[in-house]
């Protein structure tokens, strides 16, 4: 079985995040336990301070939710977290 799930960034300025790559695939069996985590690339944005990524958030679905940190260097360490088990 198929779960997509969107990641959405909020941005302040002129020039738009990215990520690495458009999509990504996470294989996650049918056996992992919820609060498994799968870290997610940081998206990328030519601005600098204040005006860079600000906010990411998870489209509402009923499998992961998202966890975001900040580590001392300002970058940010993205996880999906499986907050239900999937079906088996």
């Amino acid at each position: 079985e198929v779960h997509r799930v969107s990641l959405l960034i909020q941005d302040v300025n002129d020039n738009s995040p990215v990520f690495p790559k458009d999509s990504v695939k996470l294989e996650i069996t049918e056996s992992a336990l919820k609060g498994a985590r799968y870290r997610v690339n940081e998206a990328h944005d030519a601005d600098i301070g204040q005006n860079t990524v600000r906010q990411y958030s998870l489209e509402r679905n009923e499998h992961f939710i998202l966890t975001v940190r900040d580590d001392a260097e300002g970058s940010k360490s993205i996880e999906l977290v499986l907050d239900k088990e999937l079906d088996r």
